[in-house]
């Protein structure tokens, strides 16, 4: 990534990695998945606290004020907040209609405060759990949604590791990693490997503790690719149009897209051109 002024060279931006980036009313945004990027200048970035532990952040849209945050919760649930870098602040704002869940099927490169998303209902996963033994060691590992929990006892029973771990964030175990041959557990004090839990083990337990290899034909039959798409969009983050598109039978025939002219909403279903006023 670089930036500069215009006439000016370029400069490399260190240390900022973005999937989603926008220029907001008060400076840059930028998301990762992990983390929400501001920079005033499009050089110098500062990472932005979020308001709510465990949120992954997909997506930045423009608006006047600053920008709108597209988020995840650990539910799966989609969390919208307008942000302003200048001021440091999170609004969490509500819209009424849209899914539970929804991202950015088409135009997740642009940072027009509308989208075509693609709705879905947060998936209810229950939690696995896997025991497995190795050189006296026995190692409990929980995964429950986005979160897995690796419990380590030695042959007396002392806690060995006990730590848990969310997927997504920027920080690592300190107590165990994944190695090439499977699940090491950690000194806490000189980083050395105690334990090995290998491959073959690790994966022998999920296969007697889970469903997830059987019935392979059933599962892709009922869960064919049928997309429950919504047009949501804005202005500002105040008011929003939001309008489910299930009745546009033929959306697929041609990649649709959208644009933002003044209060103007132009938009392609792959049908023909809708025209909406977002004032």
């Amino acid at each position: 990534m670089f930036a500069s002024a215009w006439g000016a060279a370029p400069v490399p931006v260190v240390g900022v990695s973005a999937w989603s980036i926008a220029a907001g009313g008060d400076g840059f945004y930028s998301a990762n998945g992990i983390s929400l990027g501001y920079s005033p200048d499009g050089v110098g970035w500062v990472s932005m606290e979020a308001p709510i532990a465990d949120l992954s952040i997909n997506l930045v849209k423009s608006v006047p004020s600053g920008a709108l945050v597209f988020a995840d919760d650990i539910d799966g649930a989609t969390q919208v907040f307008r942000v302003s870098g200048s001021e440091g602040s999170w609004e969490l704002l509500e819209i009424p209609g849209v899914p539970t869940a929804f991202n950015d099927a088409w135009g997740n490169g642009t940072s027009t405060p509308a989208m075509i998303a693609q709705g879905s209902e947060p998936q209810e996963i229950e939690p696995t759990e896997i025991t497995v033994e190795s050189d006296d060691y026995t190692l409990v590992m929980r995964e429950a949604g986005r979160s897995v929990t690796v419990t380590v006892t030695d042959a007396a029973g002392n806690v060995v590791a006990d730590e848990k771990h969310r997927w997504g964030l920027n920080d690592e175990p300190t107590t165990w990693r994944y190695g090439r041959s499977g699940i090491e557990i950690l000194d806490a004090e000189s980083d050395d490997v105690i334990v090995t839990f290998g491959n073959t083990a690790m994966e022998a337990a999920y296969r007697e503790q889970t469903d997830r290899y059987d019935d392979i034909g059933d599962f892709a039959e009922e869960n064919q690719f049928d997309p429950d798409l919504w047009l949501i969009a804005t202005l500002t983050g105040d008011r929003w149009l939001v309008e489910d598109l299930d009745t546009v039978t033929e959306f697929g025939r041609v990649q649709p897209g959208l644009a933002i002219n003044g209060s103007t909403l132009l938009m392609n279903d792959g049908d023909g051109w809708r025209l909406y006023d977002l004032s």
